[in-house]
């Protein structure tokens, strides 16, 4: 029953934070440091098994390193993003779950972005073939930042999906990574390696390609885009 009244009342919390704010508006860094004290003590207080996996000094850290990390005022799917890195250090059950679709929901309208892949295995796949570097960005790389953005207590394909849905979103909004996408790519079969320019897709065959693979992903996304249609509609 507490591990239920968290998860409420964290889906509450960022509910309330998506309607009280568009998504352009900057959050200046005391409100953060207060959303992250919020979190953080409300998983203290009411999660019956805080430190299932993670310390409590390893979530101490977690939380000082996400202070530096919004040491500047942002907007909101910017603070999303930084509230994500932090899912890889709690369990299944508790997160923030509007900050999946805010941060993906930021490339609305955006063109040019790289297309929805699929991740297996530690491998980037795009087309049946390995992504080893996009833009000089080695593949270790961006899977180092989306391991951590989804739960260790997912299953490894869950995590897999989810780590897929984030990758756009990652490359254009933190890496900065903008088209031409230059690629050395693997041939699965010959295990050849070439560059190549990747094609640029616009956000809606992007999202396209996200709920083609989780259907889940699909119905929820469609309710958070009639929130944020309704917010900036009010």
């Amino acid at each position: 029953m507490k591990k239920l009244n968290l998860r409420l009342l964290i889906v509450c919390w960022c509910l309330l934070s998506v309607f009280s704010m568009s998504a352009q508006e900057k959050l200046s860094v005391k409100a953060m440091h207060e959303d992250i004290d919020y979190y953080f003590n409300a998983i203290k207080e009411m999660h019956p098994h805080p430190y299932a996996k993670y310390t409590e000094s390893q979530l101490d850290s977690v939380k000082l390193q996400l202070y530096k990390d919004c040491s500047q005022p942002m907007n909101l799917p910017d603070f999303a993003y930084h509230l994500l890195k932090i899912e890889k250090f709690t369990d299944g059950h508790t997160c923030i779950v509007s900050n999946q679709f805010l941060f993906n929901y930021s490339l609305k309208e955006s063109e040019d972005l790289f297309p929805h892949i699929n991740i297996t295995n530690n491998n980037l796949i795009l087309n049946g073939n390995i992504l080893n570097s996009i833009n000089g960005i080695s593949s270790t790389t961006i899977l180092k930042h989306l391991d951590s953005m989804v739960s260790w207590e997912q299953t490894s394909k869950y995590r897999e999906r989810m780590m897929s849905s984030y990758m756009t979103p990652l490359l254009r909004k933190i890496i900065n990574i903008n088209s031409p996408y230059l690629c050395s790519i693997k041939n699965i079969n010959t295990k050849t390696v070439k560059d190549s320019i990747v094609p640029s897709v616009n956000s809606k065959d992007w999202k396209n390609g996200i709920i083609k693979d989780d259907h889940h992903y699909a119905i929820m996304d469609s309710t958070f885009s009639k929130m944020i249609q309704l917010r900036f509609f009010l």
